[in-house]
């Protein structure tokens, strides 16, 4: 299934934090929402239309600094059509700014994914993380 396979290639550089390679997977008319983060976090924008400004979001998340340590395992995915659904495992080292200046905190989130691709692009990207399981490993590590 070639969706598969666009999904698939897409997670291999979302999990190097490759932007420019990842984001190449998105068509230039991208909606990208992530509604589980808008909802924990209160603020910040989640939900973004078009190439530039979903780029433009992954590459803010971390600023100029790379975490020392994040994986995104794709765990399982099924194509129906042009939909992939996906289900992944978030690893991530929180950078120092994220936590008040604490070096050494993980998490290790299930995400799902709902992607649509179409010619080859993904043209429709919604994340559904699981944002309560992330702040109780902050707080059982702090």
């Amino acid at each position: 299934e070639s969706n598969l396979k666009v999904v698939t290639d897409f997670f291999f550089f979302y999990s190097d934090w490759n932007i420019p390679l990842m984001t190449s997977f998105y068509s230039d008319n991208i909606e990208f929402k992530d509604l589980t983060a808008k909802e924990a976090f209160k603020g910040g924008r989640y939900e973004h239309s078009g190439k530039a400004s979903t780029t433009a979001f992954w590459s803010g998340i971390f600023g100029d600094t790379k975490p020392p340590f994040l994986k995104v395992n794709l765990e399982s995915a099924f194509a129906s059509g042009d939909f992939v659904v996906a289900n992944t495992r978030f690893s991530l080292e929180l950078p120092i700014s994220w936590t008040g200046g604490e070096k050494g905190l993980f998490v290790n989130v299930p995400i799902k994914t709902l992607l649509e691709v179409k010619e080859g692009k993904i043209v429709r990207h919604y994340d559904f993380a699981d944002y309560k399981l992330y702040n109780q490993q902050i707080s059982i590590q702090k």
